[in-house]
């Protein structure tokens, strides 16, 4: 099972599909390439951040996990390649009779 950094660095893949696998949408192809990246960098448009998310059932818990990498320095400005990161993990334990409603 792949790290939450991990699946965050496969969204940050700058790569554009090749022509044939674009869709004709009625945008210039040039903006269709660019939009077809999983991480969009262009001058006026792109991404900002990227977050991963893991939940697991183990019984009556979730264990969820989150991953976030962020571009914005926290000043609200770009900075590339992002170095703003956080992360959160927690356990949610239920009863079976906590969904019986």
């Amino acid at each position: 099972m792949p790290t939450l950094e991990r699946l965050i660095d496969l969204m940050c893949d700058p790569r554009v599909a090749r022509d044939d696998e674009l869709p004709s949408t009625g945008i210039p192809l040039e903006r269709e390439r660019a939009l077809s990246a999983a991480f969009i960098d262009t001058p006026e448009y792109g991404t900002c951040g990227t977050a991963a998310l893991r939940v697991v059932a183990n019984g009556n818990v979730l264990s969820i996990a989150i991953a976030e990498r962020s571009d914005d320095n926290g000043l609200h400005r770009i900075v590339r390649p992002g170095d703003f990161e956080r992360s959160f993990a927690f356990n949610v334990e239920h009863q079976p009779d906590d969904l019986a409603a």
